[in-house]
C-alpha cells in the first residue's frame, strides 16, 4: 500500500465518522486531489458518498480531470481563478527589482505566499538551484549531482518549518499549556515533511516554467516567458534546441512532479529526470 493510501485512510476515512471535539462540523481539506493515485482516489468514494452530517471535503486540485469521473461526480465543483498577476507583485512589496517580482508572480501561478517566498533568500536559493540543475542538462555537468543542491534547499527548508512548530509548543509548555511528546514529534515531523514535498513540488514546477519559456524563446514570444527577469538566458540557452525537444522537457518534468506524489525516492527521481533531460535536449 502506497504512503498517500495510507494517509487516506489514516486521516480520513479513519478520522472523518469521529463526532468533532468542539463545534459541530469538522473540515477535510485534501490537497492536490489531482495528484492523488487511483487506489488513493478510489479509497475515499465511500466516504464521499456516504459522508456523517458533520464532516464536510474540500478536495483541491489544479487540474480537476486529473480527478476519477466517479470521485468528481460525488463533489461539487467550485473554480477558483488565480489572483491576477498585479495583485500579486502588489502583495510582494516593494524588496525585489521589478523583473523579479514580475517573474515571481508568473511563477507562483497566482499565489501570494509563494510569490513572497520565491523572492526570499530561501526561495532566491531554490530558484537557482534549479536554473543550475537544467543548465547541467545542457552542458553535459550531471557528473556533478546538481539535483542535489535542489534536495538540500528542499531538506533545509523543511527542517526550518519543523523548528517554527516546534518552538511554538516550547512556548506553549512555557505558558503551562501541556502536549504529549508524541503529539510534538508527530506535528513537528508533519509540519518538515509538508514544507520540504512543497519545495520539491516548487522545484519542479519552476523548472517546468523554465522548459515552457525555452518554447516560448523558440517561438519568438519572449513576453509570455514566467522567467521575466532570465529572458536573456533562457534566450541563449534555447538556441540549438527544438520546439518538440522543450517540449518534451516539459512533459517529462510534469510527469516527475506528479509520481513525487507516490512512495517514491525523491534523489532517485531527480536523478533519473535529469539524464532522460540530457538525452532528450541533446543538440545536434
Amino acid at each position: 500500500m502506497s504512503h498517500a493510501v495510507a494517509d487516506v485512510r489514516e486521516r480520513l476515512i479513519q478520522t472523518a465518522p469521529l463526532a468533532p471535539f468542539e463545534g459541530e462540523h469538522r473540515v477535510f481539506v485534501v490537497e492536490h486531489a489531482d495528484a492523488l493515485g487511483e487506489e488513493s482516489q478510489n479509497a475515499m468514494l465511500k466516504t464521499l458518498e456516504e459522508p456523517q452530517a458533520h464532516a464536510h471535503f474540500l478536495l483541491l486540485a489544479d487540474d480537476s480531470e486529473a480527478v476519477l469521473e466517479t470521485v468528481a461526480s460525488r463533489c461539487q465543483l467550485v473554480e477558483l481563478d488565480p489572483l491576477p498577476e498585479e495583485d500579486v507583485i502588489a502583495a510582494i512589496g516593494d524588496g525585489p527589482g521589478p523583473e523579479t517580482a514580475v517573474a515571481a508572480a508568473r511563477l507562483s501561478r497566482g499565489d501570494p505566499a509563494r510569490a513572497r517566498f520565491l523572492v526570499s533568500e530561501r526561495g532566491s536559493a531554490l530558484r537557482k538551484a534549479v536554473e543550475s540543475m537544467l543548465a547541467a542538462t545542457l552542458e553535459d555537468g550531471l557528473g556533478g549531482s546538481p539535483w542535489l543542491a535542489v534536495l538540500e534547499s528542499a531538506e533545509q527548508t523543511g527542517e526550518a518549518a519543523g523548528a517554527r512548530v516546534q518552538s511554538e509548543f516550547d512556548r506553549e509548555t512555557e505558558e503551562g499549556i501541556k502536549h504529549t511528546k508524541r503529539e510534538v514529534e508527530e506535528a513537528v515531523k508533519r509540519a518538515a515533511r509538508k514544507a520540504r514535498t512543497g519545495v520539491l513540488d516548487l522545484a519542479l514546477l519552476i523548472a517546468s516554467s523554465w522548459a515552457r519559456d525555452w518554447s516560448a524563446a523558440i517561438s519568438g514570444a519572449g513576453h509570455l516567458m514566467f522567467n521575466a527577469d532570465r529572458i536573456e538566458l533562457i534566450s541563449s540557452q534555447a538556441e540549438g534546441l527544438t520546439l518538440a525537444s522543450a517540449t518534451d522537457a516539459v512533459g517529462s518534468i510534469e510527469q516527475t512532479r506528479s509520481s513525487l506524489s507516490l512512495n517514491v525516492s525523491e534523489e532517485l527521481a531527480l536523478e533519473a529526470l535529469c539524464f532522460r533531460l540530457e538525452r532528450r535536449l541533446a543538440r545536434p
